[in-house]
Formats: structure tokens, C-alpha cells, sequence
């Protein structure tokens, strides 16, 4: 799968940014059941996996994940890292909740993003009343990876 070029993940993230900050939003209108539905009819068309395997698990925790922080700027490396490298029973159990229509590990990372916007908002206000920083190279932007500490958040 290609990734998205870097200004589309910043626009994406953007949108995601207003909408979970605005208060007056409007829940989806898809439930759990919807989510899964629409996903086996996916997996019908699929030519080779008929059902969620925990091949698929991993991928759908790394796109979530990745959709939710493209940037790296939001999440800790130990509030995803039971996501991103987990193990044999951690995936076994996603492609299991999810043919009973659950999804405790998605709606977990997303409980965690919560609280690391909030977090992140509080960051940004802390970087605003700083200088703007120079000579910063498109390069750092590249191969990014989730830091390990707050501070290295700033």
C-alpha cells in the first residue's frame, strides 16, 4: 500500500485535530456492526483472505495508528508500542473481537490519543511562547519515529 505524501497525512491530521477538538461534533453514524459488515464484504471481494486473519490484525493496527499520529507527534513509543510489535495472542484475539463485531484495542489507542491531545495541546502552548526555531532541515521529517518522553515531544 502507498504511503500518503506528507502534506496529504498534515491536511489528514489537521482534520482530525478540529474534529475530535470541536465539542458540537456530531458522533459517526456507523456503528460496531456496520464497521463489520462493511469489512466482510471487503473480505468476500478479497482474493486471498476471506476472513480477518491476524496478518490482517497487525496491518489494520499499523494504519490505524499511523492514520490516527502520521506525524509522531501525539503518542509515546509505550502507549503504541503493545500495538505496534504485538504478539501472537494479541492478534489472534483482534481477528477474534472482530468477528463478534468488537473492537476493545482500536477503541483503547483511541482513548490514548484522547489524552495525548490534550497532552499535545498543552505542549503547544508551552512552544508558542518560544522563538521559532531556524534552519530546520525537510529532512527531519523523514523516517519519523514516536519518541520516548515527553520532552522529546517539544
Amino acid at each position: 500500500m502507498a504511503k500518503f505524501p506528507l502534506f496529504l497525512r498534515a491536511i489528514v491530521l489537521i482534520g482530525f485535530v478540529i474534529v475530535t477538538t470541536n465539542i458540537e461534533a456530531k458522533p459517526a453514524e456507523i456503528d460496531q456492526h456496520d464497521v463489520t459488515m462493511k469489512m466482510q464484504e471487503i473480505m468476500k471481494a478479497h482474493a486471498s483472505h476471506k476472513k480477518v486473519t491476524p496478518q490482517i490484525a497487525k496491518r489494520a493496527l499499523d494504519n490505524f495508528i499511523d492514520a490516527l499520529d502520521p506525524m509522531k507527534i501525539y503518542f509515546l513509543q509505550n502507549e503504541v508500542e503493545k500495538w505496534l510489535e504485538p504478539d501472537d495472542e494479541v492478534l489472534e484475539k483482534i481477528a477474534k473481537d472482530f468477528e463478534e463485531s468488537k473492537f476493545p484495542a482500536f477503541e483503547a489507542i483511541f482513548e490514548n490519543m484522547r489524552k495525548a491531545i490534550i497532552r499535545r495541546n498543552s505542549i503547544e502552548n508551552k512552544i508558542n511562547q518560544e522563538p521559532l526555531l531556524t534552519d530546520v532541515s525537510a529532512n527531519e521529517f523523514k523516517d519519523l519515529h514516536f519518541c520516548k518522553t515527553e520532552d522529546e515531544l517539544i
